[in-house]
């Protein structure tokens, strides 16, 4: 399942996420992947704490009433939000058993940017899919599928910036037992 939604948020939530993005604190993160070989090249990111998740109304602020619908049932887990720029470096990897959805936040992106979500087969050796990054756009997939991101291009802005927000299916046994 690798679904495409267009036109995601309001224009004032897009606003706000990217002005955040513009002005948080990045850490030098996790490598894509556990090869060894690829540590050398670590990711930016900023994971949003509980607060700051809830600040930036997302969820409510969904317009595509697809997306809505796909996102029905799912509980949030994390947010996190990626940066790159042209000598970024990316590493197929997975999410394991989350659903994924990664929104594309810069508000003005051109094809010649490059900067696309690729999908892989499971032995992450072929490139299935390719899904260009456009404003306001959201991906949703099974956590299982490798993907990477395609560097930019040395003509695009500074700074691409994704948002990849983790949700679980409920679990119905767990919350019997909390029922009882």
């Amino acid at each position: 399942m690798i679904d495409i939604f267009d036109n995601t948020l309001m224009e004032d939530t897009r606003e706000q996420l990217y002005m955040f993005c513009t002005t948080t604190d990045y850490q030098i993160g996790w490598s894509d992947n556990s090869t060894f070989e690829t540590r050398q090249y670590p990711c930016l990111h900023h994971t949003l704490s509980a607060k700051e998740w809830k600040e930036t109304n997302f969820i409510e602020s969904i317009i595509n009433t697809d997306l809505v619908n796909a996102l029905d049932g799912l509980i949030f887990d994390t947010a996190t939000i990626n940066l790159s720029f042209p000598s970024s470096i990316q590493f197929p990897h997975t999410h394991g058993g989350s659903t994924v959805l990664v929104y594309d936040i810069n508000p003005d992106w051109k094809n010649e940017y490059y900067g696309e979500t690729i999908f892989y087969d499971d032995a992450m050796e072929e490139a299935t899919r390719s899904v260009l990054y456009k404003q306001n756009r959201s991906i949703l997939f099974d956590g299982t599928t490798p993907h990477s991101i395609r560097p930019t291009s040395h003509i695009a802005p500074q700074y691409r910036y994704t948002l990849g927000i983790c949700f679980t299916q409920p679990n119905f046994i767990e919350e019997a037992k909390n029922n009882t």
